[in-house]
C-alpha cells in the first residue's frame, strides 16, 4: 500500500450502501458536507421508530461523521 494509498483509507466513495433504504435516503438527506448531528441522528431514530444503535451504526457504514454528539450515545 503507498503513501496515497494510506490517505485515501477511510474516506467516503459516495458508493457505499446499507439494506435500509429509507433510513439511509434520511441520513444522507440530513448530512451536510457528510457529517450529521447527534440530535439529528436521535430525530432519525424516533421517525422511523429504529433504535439509536442501528441508526448509528448506518452512519457509520455509510462513511457519515456524527458531530456535537451527546455523552457518546453514538
Amino acid at each position: 500500500m503507498s503513501h496515497e494509498d494510506v490517505q485515501e483509507f477511510g474516506k467516503a466513495t459516495g458508493k457505499e450502501t446499507i439494506a435500509n433504504k429509507e433510513l439511509e435516503t434520511a441520513l444522507r438527506a440530513r448530512a451536510k458536507d457528510n457529517r450529521i448531528t447527534c440530535a439529528e441522528m436521535f430525530a432519525i431514530a424516533e421517525k422511523l421508530k429504529l433504535p439509536r444503535k442501528e441508526v448509528g451504526n448506518a452512519a457509520t457504514a455509510l462513511k457519515i461523521k456524527i458531530s456535537n454528539c451527546q455523552l457518546g450515545c453514538f
